[in-house]
């Protein structure tokens, strides 16, 4: 599940880029991916973005996994 959540903030690479150069909400992450595409499921207007309770929990769990070994 977390190397497909990876996957899924990785294609949009572009977005991030983006939103570091201009801090618009409109390139920041997706939260909502779809299970069988690993795409965006809302388009960029449909769903807020600046999802950053679930980026943040994500790299908790992948810090947590980490360091467990």
């Amino acid at each position: 599940m977390m190397q497909s959540i990876l996957e899924c903030m990785i294609r949009q690479a572009d977005n991030v880029e983006m939103f570091k150069k201009y801090q618009r909400s409109l390139d920041s992450l997706h939260s909502k991916y779809s299970v069988s595409t690993k795409s965006t499921v809302c388009g960029d207007t449909e769903w807020g973005h600046l999802q950053i309770d679930a980026t943040s929990l994500f790299l908790l769990t992948l810090a947590q996994i980490t360091a467990s070994g």
